[in-house]
């Protein structure tokens, strides 16, 4: 799934800031960051496997600080406080290192490994013939074309992602056809019968194109002065004069292309988008929901956690009850009503204070 958080703008902003806002759609992928940002005239890369929720509270999760005492003929499991002490003045200082960066580009992107382990060498973004890539979505049928560029075409990949795939497979139609984006266009998604997700490809003069396609969406924030995009709507994104979504295409983000949906998407409740995937892992329409009780857009299908549901429950669920849903990491709960009786208090309300970007009103 994987989520992205961009700005681009005349006011630096935070990276605490994009990563605040990336952690409001955690559910999207919690298996690492990666952060491409410009500082002193050149992009830098920032990429590490702590979770959102992690970077957002500063704190370390104690999962893996463990360790096994034996006292006579008896042994157990405990925490190891030193170590995880130890490790975690060290998180606290590396978090507000980065948190306290400020750029006037930033693309941030966090991932949930579907396809390649959950390491830094698969982490976003990739470097590839002197541009970053970052992707969204899964590349159905990569296989075949990892298969048929390492042996035709002689490839060798570095990472065990589809994200390289599909990058390396991106250049050599741009150099096939000449350059021709509606040709490459067309000869991409004829490839991908069921989709391939968000590519977005940064050189190292800030210059983003992104090829999308049918299925995935990315929202569009217009500032003044600049942009922001999310991959999924967020409610606590402020003080924007237009929002709509990128199209199914191949867009210059100097020269941008969006289709500006300001009614639906408050009929989305700020946050489910309009668009129909023709899909069955979703199915969406205006309805009642069954957490808050309003009449609004629901899906009766998610498939990612830490969702209040999941795939195979058929719930009908709006936006804000599933974003505001506060998971407990230290309890599995696997129907939606032991949910609701455990989180109550959060569904359906909000929890946490809107984030107001600093440059809205600038």
């Amino acid at each position: 799934m994987c989520g992205i958080i961009a700005y681009k703008g005349n006011i630096p902003i935070s990276l605490g800031q994009t990563i605040e806002l990336a952690y409001r759609n955690r559910h999207r992928g919690e298996d690492g960051i990666g952060i491409i940002y410009e500082e002193d005239g050149k992009l830098k890369v920032i990429k590490n496997l702590y979770s959102l929720t992690e970077l957002h509270e500063g704190k370390l999760s104690e999962d893996l600080y463990y360790k096994r005492v034996r006292v006579g003929s008896f042994e157990y499991t405990c925490k190891d406080e030193d170590v995880y002490k130890e490790n975690q003045e060290s998180f606290k200082k590396y978090v507000d290192k980065i948190s306290s960066k400020k750029s006037k580009f930033v693309y941030l992107h966090h991932r949930k490994g579907t396809y390649g382990e959950i390491t830094l060498e698969n982490q976003h973004p990739i470097l590839i013939n002197d541009k970053y890539y970052i992707h969204n979505g899964t590349a159905y049928g990569i296989d075949t074309v990892k298969k048929y560029l390492e042996l035709m075409e002689g490839c060798v990949f570095n990472t065990e992602t589809d994200t390289e795939v599909l990058a390396v497979l991106y250049n050599k139609l741009m150099d096939r056809f000449d350059g021709d984006k509606d040709k490459v266009y067309k000869e991409m998604t004829g490839m991908f019968r069921d989709g391939f997700g968000i590519l977005i490809e940064i050189d190292k003069n800030e210059n983003v194109t992104i090829i999308k396609d049918f299925l995935r969406d990315i929202w569009y924030y217009g500032f003044k002065g600049g942009y922001l995009l999310s991959s999924e709507g967020n409610p606590n994104i402020k003080e924007y004069y237009e929002v709509g979504y990128l199209p199914e295409d191949i867009i210059d983000m100097n020269n941008i292309e969006y289709i500006d949906d300001m009614e639906n998407y408050k009929l989305a409740d700020e946050g489910w988008n309009e668009l129909t995937y023709n899909s069955a892992y979703y199915r969406e329409s205006i309805g009642t929901c069954e957490i808050c009780k309003n009449e609004k857009l629901v899906r009766s299908n998610i498939q990612c956690s830490p969702h209040p549901i999941h795939s195979g429950t058929y719930k009908k669920v709006c936006f804000n009850c599933i974003l505001n849903w506060k998971p407990n990491t230290k309890k599995e709960i696997s129907t939606i009503d032991d949910k609701m009786k455990q989180f109550g208090k959060y569904i359906g309300k909000e929890y946490e204070e809107p984030i107001v970007m600093e440059y809205a009103n600038t």
